[in-house]
């Protein structure tokens, strides 16, 4: 239950209607949360991959961000203690 009331991860799957939303206010109010640690937005239109991590050692409000394009790489999710590969989160996805 804990996982409900306070998650570490947040991940978001972009559409066209929602995706200016969730890059921006939602972001902004999952980032406030004190318990979340990572805050990860996936396109459905191409491989990409938009993480926010929660810097906690430099300052608690301090958020890095990395973008991963290519399917053969892999980001870290610490909150989870696992890697996830692009190539994963897209497998059988057919891009235009």
């Amino acid at each position: 239950m804990d996982a409900l009331t306070n998650p570490r991860l947040i991940v978001e799957v972009l559409s066209p209607g929602t995706a200016s939303r969730d890059r921006k206010e939602k972001r902004t109010a999952y980032q406030a949360l004190p318990s979340v640690m990572e805050y990860l937005l996936i396109a459905p239109d191409a491989p990409h991959l938009t993480h926010y991590l929660r810097q906690p050692q430099l300052h608690p409000e301090n958020w890095t961000r990395t973008d991963s394009s290519d399917l053969t790489s892999a980001i870290v999710l610490p909150s989870l203690e696992c890697v996830l590969a692009l190539s994963d989160v897209y497998v059988g996805v057919e891009f235009e």
